[in-house]
């Protein structure tokens, strides 16, 4: 679980009549209708693999968001989930937006909401793609020239030596009929080596950097997302992208060294971006961005 420490609030917004909470931009707090401060106490809801949506029909440990499950929360606090909707689960084919996959994501939105949870749309990845062992980006957008060696320099050869930047390629794991690795190969390593594979920081690179059109591609799935849940009133806000990997550090050592330097420049042209697509549909959500 993740607490929401270090998400940044951006805007200057009044109280809207389609959410229930609105910002003050002063103090970057949430305030209710009473003007009073809130401070949610909640915890991720991600389902990172098809349907991409919780059990509701019987309760499971890990899987469901039943009943038993919202009584569960409402005992112990809980106010505010962050509920994974990702790029992969919207967009399944390049171009072609699951609309009624988004019309349940509604009706579970409408669920909490009978239970005073409130919502923050969450764009979830973990190491980027399911071609990189992950989810998140569609596995079709993944770059094709990805690096497959770690790169040459201070940083690489740190982690190197530490027995990271190992290059995916080299796990020869066995892959499904889409040429994807198998769940089951991907769970033998440590996500935490993977994520800094050579193939993982490369691919960020080129979404931020757009190429091929990449940021525009996960920008076009943002449109259609607010679209679809800017009416419904318990959805706070839109975190845009969950834990963004300082990609280029290999290449860039003062990236990894001076870790807000990739903030400042280049997570913050990519969230002004984000801020202006996100307003032309939506002027009253809050947008929640997260440093690397």
């Amino acid at each position: 679980m993740h607490s929401f420490i270090g998400l940044a609030l951006t805007s200057a917004m009044a109280a809207a009549t389609t959410q229930y909470y609105s910002i003050d931009a002063a103090t970057r707090t949430f305030r209710d209708d009473f003007g009073r401060a809130r401070i949610f106490h909640g915890f991720n809801v991600v389902v990172k693999k098809p349907d991409y949506l919780p059990i509701q029909d019987h309760w499971d440990f890990d899987m469901s968001i039943t009943t038993e499950d919202l009584q569960y929360m409402t005992d112990w606090g809980v106010k505010i989930v962050r509920l994974g909707v990702m790029w992969e689960s919207v967009e399944k084919e390049a171009g072609v937006y699951d609309t009624a996959y988004l019309d349940k994501i509604d009706a579970l939105i409408n669920l909490f909401h009978e239970w005073d949870i409130a919502v923050i749309v969450d764009n979830h990845q973990d190491l980027f793609s399911r071609n990189l062992c992950g989810e998140g980006v569609p596995h079709f957008y993944t770059p094709d020239d990805v690096d497959h060696k770690c790169p040459f320099g201070i940083v690489g050869t740190f982690f190197q030596l530490a027995g990271r930047c190992v290059p995916l390629s080299s796990y020869n794991m066995e892959t499904d009929a889409e040429g994807l690795p198998l769940l089951s190969e991907c769970q033998k390593h440590s996500f935490e080596d993977m994520y800094t594979a050579p193939e993982v920081a490369s691919a960020f690179d080129a979404l931020y950097k757009n190429k091929d059109g990449l940021l525009d591609k996960m920008f076009a799935f943002w449109t259609e997302v607010t679209n679809r849940l800017k009416s419904n009133p318990n959805v706070i806000g839109y975190d845009i992208l969950n834990e963004p990997w300082p990609s280029n550090m290999y290449k860039e050592a003062s990236l990894f060294f001076h870790p807000r330097k990739f903030d400042k420049t280049i997570l913050y042209p990519v969230a002004q971006r984000a801020h202006d697509v996100v307003r032309a549909v939506d002027d009253e959500k809050a947008i929640f961005f997260e440093g690397a």
